[in-house]
């Protein structure tokens, strides 16, 4: 922790313990203080002690561990990215843009993960964060993810990830495109770091989505639907993934 932290931890506790002692004191508990520290013991009830986060001086976005590439690079906002997986063979697969099995669709809408890392290449994607915030993008920060491939205009919209209804005879909420980009709605999600890659998240926070459910993150994983592999929302078995800068 630096300095300026240690010194926001200190100047933050001591804060605790005067104000735990003022309420203690108003409740009978102890003697009260004199007279003189009426103003100052007023004043500090009515102000709750801020988070250690502000006291540290450090943005709390920026306390987050920077995303990074598989040759240790930093993702960046504007750039493009394969969605790689970490495995060979049968257990790999690039994730690739692809017609959902009886779509009515004109453009393709699903979003599919390769049977395996033999064979043709993912399809690049591109990272948008809310507000456009700095160059780099974090960990738990809210993303659009957008397929970043040539196509008619007519088919724009069916570039950009979201989550679709729950699909019964699977028994998940597959994941699709057709969603929006920088507005208040449900298209977000977030990466967060595994042990050999990253995982995919699924929780819109109350900022993008005030509509959305609060504290119901799901793992994007994969379905099989029609011999496809179709990233869906999980309980269990997230898919582990890696980035490829194109």
């Amino acid at each position: 922790m630096s300095s300026l932290g240690v010194v926001g931890l200190g100047l933050n506790l001591r804060a605790y313990d005067f104000v735990s002692q003022e309420i203690r004191s108003a409740r009978g508990n102890e003697p009260r203080l004199s007279s003189t520290s009426s103003g100052i013991q007023s004043r500090y009830r009515l102000r709750p002690v801020p988070p250690l986060f502000l006291l540290s001086g450090v943005p709390l976005h920026l306390q987050r561990s920077l995303l990074r590439d598989v040759k240790g690079e930093a993702l960046q906002v504007g750039s493009s990215y394969r969605i790689i997986s970490i495995g060979r063979g049968a257990a790999g697969g690039d994730v690739y843009l692809g017609p959902s099995p009886n779509s009515t669709a004109s453009c393709p809408d699903g979003v599919f993960r390769y049977n395996s890392d033999v064979g043709p290449s993912g399809m690049p994607v591109r990272f948008i964060k809310f507000g456009h915030s700095g160059p780099g993008i974090h960990e738990r920060e809210d993303i659009n993810i957008q397929f970043n491939i040539a196509t008619s205009r007519l088919c724009v919209s069916h570039t950009i990830w979201n989550v679709g209804d729950y699909d019964v005879s699977l028994g998940a909420r597959l994941l699709g495109t057709g969603g929006t980009l920088s507005q208040q709605d449900s298209s977000w999600f977030k990466i967060v770091k595994a042990e050999l890659g990253y995982n995919l998240l699924y929780c819109p926070g109350p900022l993008v989505c005030p509509s959305c459910p609060v504290n119901q993150c799901q793992t994007v994983g994969v379905v099989f639907q029609n011999g496809k592999r179709r990233l869906a929302l999980v309980i269990d078995q997230p898919l582990v993934v890696n980035f490829r800068k194109v």
